[in-house]
């Protein structure tokens, strides 16, 4: 597995990263950390190194386990903001003009761009939005929450934060 993690912040946030993820991310898989930077030549050729891939916010602490259950083809996570909320209300783009346009009536979730992943090579080809991209695995807010927000019922476990 491989996780790419980009944020101009890094070495701030990169420690509590790193150590919160060996405790808690795939325990008992090999985990690949790569880290974007500015600097294109830092970035190392990832091609046939991973099965998958998982984009997520280097400022991100995991707080419980983030296992197997995560894998799939296409993983999105829902954002916490809006999972309990219907379409109508989804903050998408609604400019037709924008190639981001998603029209009134269309679109299933509203996903955070703070944790997603999948198969590498999907991973790879994914370059429109999940509006026609359907993730094969869906997870709930719980694996991407905000110290900032209070903690509803329904979230039981805080895997991320």
């Amino acid at each position: 597995m491989l996780i790419q993690a980009h944020r101009r912040d890094t070495p701030v946030c990169l420690k509590g990263f790193l150590e919160s993820g060996e405790k808690h991310i795939l325990v008992g898989f090999k985990v690949n950390y790569y880290i974007f930077t500015d600097n294109e030549i830092d970035i190392p050729k990832i091609r046939n190194e991973a099965d998958y891939l998982f984009m997520m916010d280097i400022n991100s602490i995991f707080h419980n386990r983030f296992g197997a259950e995560s894998l799939s083809r296409l993983s999105a996570v829902l954002h916490r903001g809006y999972y309990k909320t219907t379409r109508d209300n989804f903050p998408y783009e609604r400019r037709p003009k924008s190639t981001a346009y998603i029209p009134h009536g269309e679109g299933d979730y509203y996903y955070t761009a703070a944790v997603w992943g999948g198969y590498l090579e999907d991973m790879y080809r994914l370059v429109r939005y999940l509006l026609y991209n359907k993730p094969t695995k869906v997870l709930s807010p719980e694996y991407l929450w905000s110290d900032y927000d209070q903690i509803p019922q329904d979230i039981k476990v805080v895997r991320i934060s």
